[in-house]
């Protein structure tokens, strides 16, 4: 073997080894998401037999005017940060990633304090006037100081990721929600009894018991949020004590602070209006909605038919589009870091893996919740009215749709595109506007009109997106093993999944058995299915946390 095989046989196992690393630190992360989502799948279910519909109508008003907020202060803060640490890394200058750490907790504690004054002292105009949603007042003033408390994590979570460690962000997220989980329906059922009296007095009995349950659900956040940053700010300093006497033997030029920050406002802005523009549809949404329902619909079904919507439809879809956005943010790093060191071919490499490990996800996220969307919703929630099982059914594709937009978003600012996605997002939400104005005035579609906006908001971003990848070069689709095979694979799995649920539910009435089982079933074909069909080979499975043992199982079967 002559010393330029030797040499290039070395830079192509290098370049597999960042692959797998890539993918492995990716899988990290979208089990943290998988498990936190669980979890809070899991917990709203005792949260909405406590607070009932109308209680989610109130607690997802106040969440969707608190994650605008979010946005705009801190949201963007992780991916920011990410980026422009694994930037300085790549470039060897450690001292000049660990000032940026600094001007970013300098950010977030101004940009933090001015959005959770904001809120707490405009909750009731806001709640009030714009949302026509007053008593949803209680439980966003609840959640206004968890705002200064996310911008502080997500500079924490961004500075792990950029060191390409995302297991303090994951473990992180994990227990964040564990403690929501145990807070909120503690303090959901306490408060809930204190609306009950107070609701006696004011003649509105069922309204404050709702709204002061919704104020407890959004206590859980609040508490989440703190033991997630007391946890991380124990690592970081054990992480920094460590890492201080590497940045000792470091000689680089040090770069003036006023340069730093005004780099981390730059990287920070498009990050921000990329992330408000995708997220500010579903305020949107619910303003274009409520306002020009009023002429059709009494107050109280429109509270309804939002309480559903945004307590049981968005909860299940989001789960699998969050597991995007972790897959998206763990991929920052790595990507970064090949498209500094003008890696292409490396990051083609990466942005491919991406891809194909988030439709590998929300492919069979989206058929099973739309074929078993009926018994999904009596598992879950015991709610067995057509609305909330119809809204599944028709906007379970959205799943694939908005996973492949944040994924590509996050991707396209890793090769340094940051002002595509807010482009992007811009044209797309002009269009969601016009067609949710248009299906709500011409049709009697309802709350389905909003699925339907969402879809084309979905189809706009994801389309845009992935043109803008292609042109770049980044990305050098494989369309069989990214999209035909799992799609192929995941419509196997979930009819039969349905079919086993179907069959089971003759002889057992208990749905708690019949959906588990009928799901873990078609796992498994799914799982065989991929690596029959080399859809995923098993090398990439073992890649996963968790994936050794599925890999060598599906092997066996599969022999």
């Amino acid at each position: 073997m002559t010393d330029r095989t030797k040499k290039r046989k070395k830079v192509k196992n290098h370049a597999r080894s960042k692959s797998q690393d890539f993918l492995f630190q990716s899988g990290v992360l979208a089990s943290a998401a998988i498990l936190g989502r669980i979890i809070g799948l899991i917990y709203r279910i005792p949260l909405t037999s406590i607070i009932g519909d109308l209680g989610n109508n109130y607690y997802g008003c106040a969440f969707d005017i608190y994650n605008i907020f979010l946005l705009v202060s801190s949201y963007s803060l992780p991916m920011a940060v990410s980026r422009i640490v694994s930037d300085y890394r790549s470039r060897g200058e450690s001292k000049n990633a660990y000032r940026v750490l600094k001007c970013a907790f300098l950010f977030a504690m101004f940009a933090g304090s001015a959005a959770c004054a904001a809120i707490f002292f405009g909750a009731r105009f806001i709640t009030t006037t714009v949302f026509q949603t007053p008593l949803s007042l209680y439980a966003l003033r609840v959640l206004a100081p968890t705002l200064l408390i996310t911008a502080f994590l997500g500079v924490l979570r961004g500075f792990f990721q950029g060191m390409e460690n995302m297991y303090p962000s994951a473990v992180s997220q994990v227990l964040e929600q564990l403690v929501n989980a145990f807070v909120s329906v503690l303090a959901a059922y306490f408060l809930a009894s204190r609306g009950d009296r107070i609701g006696r007095v004011l003649a509105n009995e069922q309204g404050y018991r709702a709204a002061y349950g919704a104020a407890g659900a959004a206590a859980g956040t609040t508490a989440g949020a703190a033991f997630s940053l007391f946890f991380l700010y124990i690592l970081y300093k054990g992480f920094v004590r460590i890492w201080r006497k590497k940045m000792r033997r470091e000689h680089v030029k040090r770069i003036p602070n006023e340069i730093l920050f005004r780099r981390m406002m730059l990287t920070v802005l498009p990050f921000l209006a990329a992330s408000v523009l995708f997220n500010v549809n579903i305020v949107i949404e619910q303003g274009i909605f409520k306002h020009m329902m009023k002429a059709q619909a009494q107050p109280d079904q429109i509270a309804l038919w939002w309480g559903v919507f945004s307590g049981k439809f968005r909860t299940l879809i989001n789960l699998p589009i969050a597991i995007a956005a972790a897959i998206g943010a763990a991929c920052i790093p790595g990507i970064t870091a090949s498209f500094v060191k003008e890696r292409q071919e490396e990051a083609a490499e990466k942005t491919e893996l991406a891809i194909r490990f988030c439709m590998l996800i929300a492919f069979p996220f989206a058929f099973v919740l739309m074929l078993l969307s009926a018994p999904i919703m009596e598992f879950l929630f015991q709610d067995a009215q057509p609305l909330a099982s119809g809204l599944l059914l028709s906007g379970g594709m959205i799943v694939i749709l908005y996973s492949l937009a944040t994924v590509t978003a996050s991707i396209l600012q890793g090769v340094g595109k940051l002002r595509t996605p807010v482009i992007n997002s811009g044209i797309a939400l002009v269009l969601e506007v016009v067609s949710l104005l248009a299906l709500l005035k011409f049709t009697k579609l309802n709350i389905y009109a909003v699925v339907a906006s969402m879809a084309v908001f979905g189809v706009s971003v994801m389309l845009l997106n992935q043109i803008a990848l292609y042109r770049s070069g980044y990305w050098a689709p494989e369309f069989m093993k990214t999209f035909v095979l799992p799609g192929v694979c995941a419509s196997i799995m979930a009819s039969m999944s349905w079919i086993v649920e179907t069959a089971l539910s003759q002889v057992v009435e208990w749905n708690y058995v019949t959906v588990p089982v009928s799901i873990g079933c078609g796992v498994i074909v799914y799982l065989l299915l991929l690596l029959t069909l080399r859809a995923m080979t098993p090398e990439e499975m073992r890649q996963f946390p968790g994936g050794r043992w599925m890999a060598n199982m599906m092997e066996r079967m599969s022999s």
